[in-house]
């Protein structure tokens, strides 16, 4: 199971990472990706600072739940592989 952490808020960023994952992979967007998050039919995770910070944590969507830092490290060392998205 790879670990996809959008970082980057651009469209084909977010189009790439998603056309290389796998069943099962996780999904963690991080900073200004979490503009994108709403548009993004997967199940997915964000980090909650990041949306608390922008505003955002009111809008995250049903399909998504927030982590916090500790979880973010949990969910990486419960994958194979991460890879991030700049």
């Amino acid at each position: 199971m790879t670990l996809h952490i959008i970082s980057s808020p651009s469209p084909e960023r977010l189009s790439q990472a998603s056309s290389l994952s796998s069943e099962g992979d996780e999904f963690l967007f991080v900073g200004d990706a979490l503009y994108l998050l709403p548009s993004f039919s997967r199940f997915a995770r964000y980090r909650i600072k990041d949306a608390e910070v922008r505003g955002l944590i009111e809008n995250m969507p049903t399909t998504a739940i927030g982590v916090t830092d500790a979880e973010w490290v949990e969910l990486t060392l419960s994958c194979t592989r991460t890879l991030t998205w700049y």
